[in-house]
């Protein structure tokens, strides 16, 4: 038993030991590379590219996905480049084409992000750095008129692309190619102009909104001096109020009707004839009758 025991042990360290090498032990060509994207975190948590490696994560394939990607990438890239004059409308039409292929080489220890390894990150990466290369120039130009617009944006994107020393602004990108492989294509001359109209439109609405805007606000203003006012003399009510307390003592009419009339005593002359009142009273019920005589 004890034999059966230890041979079943050994068996199962051998199967271990198999599944081990089989799944952890990868051989790269030149130019490719292994990237693990780690499904909890949804990242690429390491990139192999030796020609031989050892990825333990490997072994945990409900953790990890091990996928194997060509360093040395071909890609088509339509770049949607924006004109100064037309930069507020968001239309594709308003945008000038810019269909390009690039050929790039990654370098992963370079990487700082390392889920740009993927094809899909690397290619939305590039695009990004692209356009804002080829931008950059673009948007400053200030000719509105359109054929001299249309010369001037063809003559810097040309002169960009066939610069010899372009280089990304770090080393994780090589690039090998970068050309146009079909026309610019430019918005029409009446799309142009009609989003130069649709502009100044739009310019006039927003400036209608601000006047608007800087009403309101100075409504606000003065209803919230008004307000802050109003508390002061509040305060200052109280403060009086509760340095001089007897000033409860006088009830305020708003208003009074013509058929009334009002005659004005003194305070103690009032009590008197309070306390005279209530001295009748005592006398009536004392004797039950009403002396006529008094």
């Amino acid at each position: 038993m004890f034999k059966f025991l230890n041979r079943l042990l050994f068996i199962i360290l051998i199967v271990i030991f198999i599944y081990l090498i089989y799944f952890s032990i990868h051989f790269l060509q030149d130019d490719s590379a292994l990237s693990v994207y780690d499904l909890r975190s949804k990242k690429v948590v390491q990139i192999y590219s030796n020609k031989v490696n050892f990825v333990w994560r490997a072994t945990m394939p409900w953790w990890f996905s091990i996928e194997k990607n060509n360093l040395k990438r071909t890609t088509l890239i339509n770049l949607k480049l924006n004109i100064s004059q037309l930069s507020g409308l968001r239309g594709e039409e308003y945008k000038v084409k810019v269909p390009i292929e690039v050929k790039y080489k990654i370098v992963p220890k370079f990487l700082t992000n390392k889920s740009v390894f993927l094809p899909k990150n690397s290619f939305q990466y590039l695009e990004n750095y692209l356009k804002l290369y080829l931008e950059n120039d673009i948007v400053n130009i200030q000719d509105r008129e359109y054929v001299l617009l249309k010369k001037n944006i063809k003559n810097i994107i040309n002169r960009k692309i066939s610069k010899k020393d372009f280089l990304m602004h770090n080393n994780a990108f090589e690039i090998e190619k970068f050309y146009l492989f079909n026309k610019i294509v430019f918005p029409s001359k009446e799309i142009y102009l009609q989003g130069i109209k649709q502009l100044n439109n739009l310019r006039l609405i927003d400036f209608d909104g601000l006047k608007k805007l800087k009403l309101i606000e100075a409504e606000i203003q003065r209803n919230k001096m008004k307000n802050k006012q109003y508390y002061l003399n509040l305060e200052k009510i109280s403060k009086i109020i509760s340095k001089n307390p007897e000033i409860l003592k006088y009830i305020y009419i708003d208003k009074i009707s013509n058929t009334v009339r009002v005659k004005q005593v003194s305070e103690a002359l009032t009590v008197m004839k309070m306390l005279e009142k209530k001295k009748n009273e005592n006398v009536i019920e004392d004797n039950g009758e009403i002396d006529n005589l008094k």
